[in-house]
């Protein structure tokens, strides 16, 4: 009896060691493979999402896919990781997602990569945009492969980067992105372009006709509300929300429930975004009041400095309706 039980524990222990073996070996192969990849872009997605106001501004929670995850996680520092690249505009959001053999700049003089000098994928490659559409209150996603396009447009060209600005720019109804694109065999050779995120295509902007318009409403730059954000856990810039802590009897609570439910179980990556209200600085000004008690006067105090003011002098308002008074917009 003694016999069988020791002879079980050897076949046990051998057993788990073989296991051991075949998970370290695995291991060292997988790590090897994913060595080639020199660059890498977190391919991160929409998880989850909330419209709010009427579908003047959406709630979101981004998290990296997970073989994304398991695959960084098995490389550790031994490469070279850029940011995700979100940014928004009027109806579109954005994200991006990249494994590459190659970095894809020519701002290399700190490192030791080559750069990126062709429009094919090599194998396991990747390079795409995560295109949301948020027209209608309906959040519909497709991918741009940064390659295809490219060499749709220009067979000769392959894709450099992608502006470091992460903003999207708003033309009227439609919206770009920038695009730094070079041209195979000519070092010196490179041009702007834009993507035209509606119809995917790139597109030429020479001598600049295609501007963007800021669609910034200004308060974050007035000291007061900068202070009472920062009070109150939250930034505000541009269009967008970024929460670092989630206080109690918000009236977001009653007013949006599920968002609050992303903010607990997400806070470091949900956001949330003004999209293309019919009154910007109202559906701002409504955003902000979600991060509040109800019935609190966010605009108690409030000091509009002389170069915001309609009539260039300085305003200490105490209500909404002395706000909107006096409050001029300026694009920075």
């Amino acid at each position: 009896m003694k016999k069988n039980v020791k002879r079980k524990l050897i076949y046990f222990g051998l057993f788990t060691i073989i296991f051991l073996v075949i998970l370290f070996v695995k291991h060292s192969f997988d790590k090897n493979n994913l060595l080639q990849y020199k660059y890498w872009i977190a391919d991160t997605e929409i998880t989850d999402y909330e419209f709010l106001e009427n579908g003047e501004a959406i709630s979101v929670s981004w998290a990296a896919k997970k073989k994304v995850t398991d695959e960084l996680r098995i490389l550790g520092d031994k490469v070279k990781i850029g940011g995700p690249g979100h940014a928004v505009g009027q109806k579109f959001i954005i994200s991006q997602g990249a494994k590459l053999q190659s970095e894809p700049s020519r701002d290399i003089t700190h490192n030791n990569f080559p750069y990126l000098n062709r429009n094919i994928p090599k194998d396991g490659e990747y390079w795409h945009i995560n295109v949301y559409d948020t027209s209608n209150s309906k959040l519909k996603k497709k991918e741009l492969d940064v390659f295809k396009i490219t060499r749709e447009y220009n067979k000769n060209y392959f894709p450099m980067f992608i502006s470091n600005s992460q903003k999207i720019i708003v033309d009227r109804e439609n919206e770009y992105i920038t695009l730094i694109v070079g041209k195979i065999g000519d070092k010196s050779f490179q041009e702007q372009k834009l993507i035209n995120l509606k119809t995917g295509k790139i597109i030429d902007n020479r001598n600049n006709k295609i501007k963007t318009h800021s669609l910034s409403v200004g308060i974050e730059w007035l000291e007061s509300f900068s202070k009472l954000f920062k009070s109150n856990g939250f930034d505000f810039e541009d269009n967008t929300f970024h929460f670092w802590n989630v206080g109690n009897n918000w009236l977001l609570d009653s007013k949006y429930p599920k968002t609050r439910k992303l903010l607990l179980n997400n806070i470091d990556n949900n956001f949330i975004y003004v999209l293309n209200p019919k009154n910007r600085l109202e559906t701002t000004l409504n955003v902000i009041k979600l991060a509040f008690p109800n019935g609190t006067n966010i605009f108690k105090d409030i000091t509009i400095p002389a170069e915001n003011s309609i009539d260039y002098k300085e305003h200490v308002v105490q209500s909404k309706e002395e706000f909107l008074k006096y409050y001029k917009i300026i694009v920075r």
